[in-house]
C-alpha cells in the first residue's frame, strides 16, 4: 500500500462525513454524503498535488462544484452508483481525462461540469 500523504475533510459544511485521502498520485474519496463545493478562492486542496486517478467510494452522493477543476494530470476517475449529482465546473480543465463513465444514478450535472477538455473523446452514460 502506498504511503498516505494527506487527508482532508470535504463533506458539506466540513462535516466529517466525507474525506479525501491522497496516496501516491491517487485520490480516494470516501464516506457518506455530499462533497463540499470549491471555487476560485476556496480551491480544492489537491489541485497542486498532480493527481492522476480518483476513486470515489460508494456512499458519496455528490461531486461538489469545482472539485477537480484544474487537475490537469487527472486521467481516470471511478464514479459509483451512489453519486446523483455532479456540480458546476466539477471537471473543468481536466485536459488529460479523455473518457469518463457516468452512472445512470446521476440525475444532475451542473453548468460547465466538463468544460475545458481538449481531448474529450467519449462521455458515456451507463
Amino acid at each position: 500500500m502506498k504511503e498516505i500523504k494527506k487527508t482532508w475533510i470535504i463533506g458539506r459544511s466540513n462535516k466529517a462525513g466525507v474525506k479525501a485521502t491522497l496516496a501516491g498520485a491517487t485520490l480516494h474519496i470516501s464516506g457518506k454524503g455530499a462533497m463540499k463545493n470549491f471555487n476560485s478562492i476556496d480551491t480544492a486542496p489537491w489541485v497542486e498535488e498532480n493527481i492522476t486517478a480518483v476513486i470515489i467510494e460508494t456512499g458519496v452522493t455528490s461531486i461538489g462544484k469545482g472539485t477537480f477543476g484544474g487537475c490537469k494530470r487527472l486521467t481516470t476517475i471511478a464514479i459509483p452508483n451512489s453519486v446523483t449529482n455532479i456540480g458546476e465546473c466539477a471537471f473543468y480543465g481536466c485536459e488529460r481525462l479523455t473518457t469518463i463513465t457516468i452512472p445512470d444514478s446521476v440525475t444532475s450535472i451542473g453548468e460547465g461540469g466538463f468544460d475545458g477538455w481538449e481531448d474529450l473523446t467519449a462521455l458515456p452514460i451507463t
